[in-house]
């Protein structure tokens, strides 16, 4: 049998995917630094588990209430403790040294906290630690609510562009749905600010309801409007960039689960082999990241968010992202069915025909994707969960 990269952590992770292991160590080193009350109620934000760091387990701790705190949790095997007022560190047996790093202390995000103090009443959203990190404001400079995401490079420059793009396009009544107004891209703190969209967030389960299938042909039509529009984002996300990116999931799903192999090798060489069949067709402008709950909704109709990674490519792409999605959380209850096609039917009653053999190759790639993120969680049956979504990326290839 071959051994998973992940085997030798079963019992780390299994002590470190329990909060009831976690919070005591938050209350205690939150008192003893006096970084905030030893009563706070602390719920989990997200955990990253990657065996080939050195850093192998990345979580991060939000409190219930307000004011918030945050905390970033990295644990390594060996001592990797800084000597500063935002950090200590604690050495647990079993699990290994345990760094807490009090937000918004950031190395590479040195500037988040003049970020955050630049509106009123910020709120963290999203933190991926070292990377990004997304606030919501109740007011802003210009006394509106808004966002602030705040990066460790300077992509937010193409984000902005791209933003200020759509929304010209928007502006001429092409688009079938609101977006957020574009603020400033601000180059010292590598930040970029953007407004709010009119709406509540759309959750997944109002898709499974009796009006599901109305909001999903609503869906397809609203981004249907995006597919046909003159946008021209600067990215080229085609059926080749696509194969690559499917090609580096696969690699690092194999170098951390190598017993995985006899699965995705032949799913990539099928991959491949479909796209080497496959014409090239006109590029049209996607989202790229079209889950349901991207989704607001208002009196007036529907809205959009998260444009950062908008690109050219086939349509199909944006579909199989939302249907994917959706297939994912149905967890094989059979329940998507008219939802996926009242989605199908709204898009092509304002677009060109979805290609299905398309279609189904990037649902195949996005359940890929879903393999990889399994093994990357902090959970003792990662292996398990990722072949389960192995094998549905299979079934899409042999759909008809």
């Amino acid at each position: 049998m071959i051994e998973s990269l992940c085997d030798p952590y079963h019992d780390q992770l299994q002590r470190l995917s329990n909060d009831q292991f976690l919070v005591p160590l938050l209350h205690e080193i939150g008192e003893q630094r006096s970084w905030w009350h030893p009563d706070r109620t602390w719920i989990r934000m997200s955990g990253k588990f990657d065996p080939r760091q050195e850093t192998y387990a990345t979580l991060v701790f939000r409190t219930q209430d307000l004011p918030q705190d945050i905390c970033l949790i990295e644990v390594s095997k060996i001592s990797r403790e800084r000597h500063t007022p935002e950090e200590t560190s604690l050495c647990v047996d079993s699990v290994g040294w345990l760094r807490f790093t009090k937000f918004p202390h950031d190395l590479s995000l040195p500037l988040l906290s003049n970020v955050l103090n630049e509106g009123i009443s910020a709120r963290v959203i999203q933190y991926l630690p070292h990377h990004r990190c997304t606030i919501q404001f109740t007011q802003m400079e210009n006394g509106s609510p808004g966002f602030a995401k705040v990066f460790d490079s300077d992509v937010g420059r193409r984000i902005h562009d791209d933003g200020m793009a759509l929304w010209k396009v928007a502006s001429l009544g092409e688009l079938g749905f609101s977006i957020p107004r574009p603020g400033k891209w601000d180059e010292p703190t590598r930040t970029l600010w953007q407004g709010t969209v009119e709406g509540t967030p759309v959750k997944i389960s109002r898709l499974f309801d009796s009006q599901g299938p109305d909001l999903a042909y609503k869906m397809g039509r609203a981004i249907g409007t995006l597919h046909t529009s003159r946008m021209t984002p600067r990215i080229m996300f085609d059926k080749e960039a696509v194969l690559k990116q499917a090609q580096r999931h696969g690699a690092t799903l194999l170098h951390k689960e190598p017993q995985l192999h006899d699965t995705v090798e032949p799913l990539l060489h099928k991959l491949e082999e479909i796209h080497a069949k496959a014409k090239d067709k006109k590029p049209m402008p996607l989202h790229t990241d079209l889950h349901p709950e991207q989704w607001l909704e208002h009196e007036t109709g529907l809205g959009l968010v998260d444009f950062d990674r908008i690109a050219f490519g086939d349509p199909e792409y944006d579909a199989a992202g939302f249907m994917t999605e959706l297939e994912f959380k149905d967890k094989g209850r059979g329940e998507i069915a008219t939802v996926t096609e009242a989605f199908t039917h709204g898009y092509e009653s304002i677009a060109p025909p979805l290609d299905q053999q398309r279609l189904h190759t990037y649902r195949s790639h996005k359940w890929l994707a879903k393999a990889l993120r399994a093994v990357g969680k902090i959970k003792i049956d990662g292996a398990s969960r990722a072949q389960k979504c192995l094998v549905n990326a299979k079934k899409c290839l042999s759909v008809e």
